[in-house]
């Protein structure tokens, strides 16, 4: 199985992981949805499904949105890893961020996570 060298902005410096069929995204609006993120990967070869999962976050009162997206196979996530590293989510939001992609630690592991409550 391949390795992929995990970049600078990853903040796991030297680190390497194992390539998976599922991509760990980051860099998404709190606000999104999965059909949001479905029309970003769903063009690339291989596609099966976004998984969004809302974890509280240690700060009180605020949710962070997990993002896993799964793929037939390790290469055909790598295609869609490597072209929308850095892609702008909203180009008509100069406030937007920028995807960061990598593969999952642990791929196809399903987190539990009920909705949060925002007060």
């Amino acid at each position: 199985m391949a390795r992929y060298s995990v970049g600078m902005d990853s903040g796991i410096h030297g680190a390497t992981r194992t390539e998976s069929r599922t991509l760990y995204v980051e860099g998404l609006p709190s606000n999104c949805t999965k059909r949001e993120v479905a029309h970003i990967f769903r063009p690339f070869s291989g596609f099966r499904e976004v998984r969004l999962v809302n974890k509280e976050s240690r700060h009180a009162g605020s949710c962070n949105l997990l993002c896993f997206v799964d793929f037939s196979s390790p290469p055909e996530a790598r295609a869609a890893l490597e072209t929308l590293q850095g892609y702008k989510f909203d180009e008509h939001d100069h406030e937007s961020s920028n995807l960061r992609t990598q593969f999952s630690l642990t791929p196809r592991r399903r987190s539990i996570g009920g909705p949060c409550v925002r007060n």
